[in-house]
């Protein structure tokens, strides 16, 4: 069994905490050789080791589950922050975490010792996103040469899909990812291809559940403008007029699942009515 369990990211700084209280209160250290001070405080935000020995009812086996959950949520952070080739090692009273079976919790856990070593950090070799929609605005670091950081290949992906559906095209979809990390160049290639679907007219507004409000009131006061070209916009204005009528405790307009006739897309809508007045 490997000592050390390999990821990918990056890391630094020092935290040591002794966490709990009474007298078998579990010690936890957390060292990130090189991360800033703020880094590392991302680092204790996200581990559950660390938030697990604060809480007195914490058993053996909590503790184990939440190291062992913690090589996860640790590299979230790191990948997060464009570390892709880090090395991180969690022992429970000197044992790693990974190793110990799932019901093979010792009867007492005296100490966590986190380790991460970040690496070096990765920059974009590739960052692309195909077909775009005119005037879509990508994160401005989502660029070759720029820090690779898993949050912006995100919202490059729903900046793009977001833009689409202004557009009309209300059925796109991400129909491919290639994410690639060159190790010896530190370098992530990212390649997200969309199918934009045809541009579709609002259909119908359709009422499936049942409330005191009668249906051709409801269409009336949503206001959907069937026929025009959708507008996840307008959409939002309909079901705010719903809102703001006072008959309904919640309203949800979502698309329908498939193309109507004529590339139009009906909406459903959820609805709850409000609690009548005394």
């Amino acid at each position: 069994m490997l000592a050390r369990r390999f990821i990918s990211a990056s890391l630094g700084a020092f935290l040591a905490a002794s966490l709990g209280s009474g007298a078998l209160a579990t010690e936890v250290n957390l060292t990130a050789p090189g991360a800033s001070e703020g880094f590392t405080e991302r680092l204790k935000s996200a581990s559950l080791s660390i938030q697990s020995a604060t809480k007195d009812d914490a058993t053996s086996q909590d503790l184990l589950a939440a190291a062992q959950a913690d090589y996860n949520r640790l590299i979230g952070v790191l990948y997060a922050a464009g570390y892709y080739g880090p090395v991180i090692s969690i022992k429970v009273d000197g044992r790693e975490a990974g190793s110990v079976p799932p019901l093979g919790a010792p009867a007492q856990v005296n100490r966590i010792d986190i380790v991460v070593e970040q690496g070096a950090p990765f920059t974009f070799s590739r960052a692309e996103v195909t077909p775009l929609a005119p005037g879509t605005q990508l994160p401005k670091d989502f660029r070759t040469g720029a820090q690779a950081r898993a949050d912006l290949v995100q919202g490059a992906a729903d900046a793009s899909v977001k833009a689409w559906r202004n557009a009309g095209h209300a059925k796109v979809a991400v129909t491919g990812q290639q994410i690639t990390a060159v190790h010896p160049q530190s370098a992530l290639s990212a390649q997200i291809t969309l199918a934009p679907g045809p541009r579709l007219t609002f259909g119908a507004l359709n009422i499936p559940g049942e409330s005191r409000v009668r249906d051709a009131r409801i269409r009336e006061i949503a206001g959907l403008p069937t026929g025009e070209v959708y507008d996840p916009a307008k959409l939002k204005r309909s079901a705010d007029r719903l809102r703001r009528s006072g008959a309904f405790r919640s309203v949800a307009l979502k698309d329908a699942a498939t193309i109507g006739p004529g590339d139009t897309v009906d909406i459903n809508a959820e609805l709850t009515d409000a609690k009548r007045r005394r």
